[in-house]
């Protein structure tokens, strides 16, 4: 009886044996068929939105297809060690590493150093592509010519700024921007307007254009203003005025266009002062101002007067007393004011002539032009009542 036990245990461990290599290589065989197929979707299912490891990782596309690379290297290399384990199950070959723990810890490491070299060259690039210098501070300079303003510190000249405004700009998700844009400076007469903010999103240069929206709702794109900064001028007294924005990389790639009016979108208006001297000489009927006439001979300027009265004005010289120009205020007559920071101002007279003028200083400019209209308006008015 021992003898016969002995002989069914020795039956029994061997069937037990027999019975676990099956299942172990049962199981093998199992692991085998799915990484082949793991391994044949992810060759041919790279159309999907992503790979597991970049949705995890929230990495972007480009490095999502450089990870999905390395994902079927590793892959194919976990099939490879699959099958080597299944081969040696099946020839009873005795081992001691374990290939399924390996391959993915190390394919684990190699993804997270990637994603952090990723960021790496992110930051790298963001720090470069984002200057602060020119755009980034109100008490920046700013530079008065050319059209564009680059943001790294140099220039490109573009003659048609204002019609390329005019285009439909092409907006990409994540495309070139501007953050925190805002108008800094006071918006009356003779002082200066700055747009500025933050450029993003790989923003190199910006197409400024200044415009003035009238009372009856259309917009006026003001000729040469296409800087960052603006001189507001007698021209947008009872307007209001924005500045349109439309940033760009340095691929030529336009961002969307940005808009913002100054004096919180409400109509531009003289100062305290200036509106004082204005109503002053409506009332008194009567005007001077000290102005500069051009010479032809040469370069320099002849001091002059400009002399208002309700109906008509003249220009004297000063120095003899002539009258140069004289005449009744009538509809043909205009005053025209140059953009930037000039003192000049061109006087077409009736017979169509013109005459370019200066004065002393923007502000002097400014108050002359705009008592200058509304003497002419109020004659226009007398006349049409029949009081002239």
């Amino acid at each position: 009886m021992d003898i016969e036990g002995k002989r069914l245990s020795r039956r029994s461990r061997r069937d037990s044996e027999v019975l676990g290599k099956n299942k172990k290589r049962g199981l093998a065989a199992l692991f085998l068929v799915l990484e082949a197929v793991s391994v044949v979707l992810d060759v041919f299912g790279r159309s999907k939105p992503a790979s597991l490891a970049a949705f995890l990782l929230k990495i972007k596309p480009q490095a999502e297809r450089q990870l999905g690379i390395i994902e079927i290297v590793f892959s194919v290399l976990q099939l490879i060690a699959t099958f080597i384990h299944f081969i040696l199950l099946v020839s009873d070959v005795k081992y001691s590493y374990n290939a399924s723990v390996l391959f993915p810890l190390a394919f684990a490491i190699i993804a997270i150093v990637f994603v952090f070299k990723e960021e790496e060259k992110v930051s790298d690039s963001s720090h470069e592509n984002l200057p602060t210098a020119k755009f980034s501070s109100i008490n920046d300079s700013v530079l008065n010519s050319p059209i564009e303003v680059d943001l790294r510190g140099s220039t490109v000249d573009h003659a048609n700024s204002v019609n390329n405004l005019r285009l439909r700009s092409r907006q990409v998700e994540e495309g070139p921007g501007i953050e925190g844009f805002r108008i800094t400076g006071k918006a009356t007469p003779g002082e200066k307007l700055l747009g500025c903010g933050f450029p993003v999103h790989g923003t190199a240069l910006c197409l400024f254009q200044w415009v003035r929206h009238l009372q009856d709702g259309t917009v006026q794109y003001i000729e040469g203003a296409i800087n960052p900064d603006y001189v507001v001028t007698a021209d947008d007294v009872d307007k209001m005025i924005a500045v349109e924005c439309v940033p760009m990389d340095d691929q030529g790639l336009q961002g969307e266009l940005v808009r913002l009016f100054a004096n919180d979108q409400n109509k531009i208006k003289c100062d305290s002062d200036m509106q004082s001297e204005i109503d002053m000489h409506i009332s008194t009927g009567h005007a001077m101002f000290s102005i500069l006439l051009p010479m032809d001979s040469s370069e320099n300027e002849e001091p002059a007067t400009l002399i208002l009265t309700r109906s008509r004005y003249q220009i004297m010289l000063n120095s003899t007393e002539t009258v140069v120009i004289e005449e009744k205020f009538s509809k043909e007559l205009s005053i025209k004011v140059p953009c930037g920071l000039s003192t000049q101002f061109v006087l077409t007279c009736s017979d169509g002539s013109s005459h370019p003028f200066s004065t002393n200083n923007v502000r002097l400019r400014d108050t002359l032009v705009l008592t200058m209209r509304m003497f002419q308006r109020k004659a226009l008015d007398d006349k049409r009542k029949g009081k002239a």
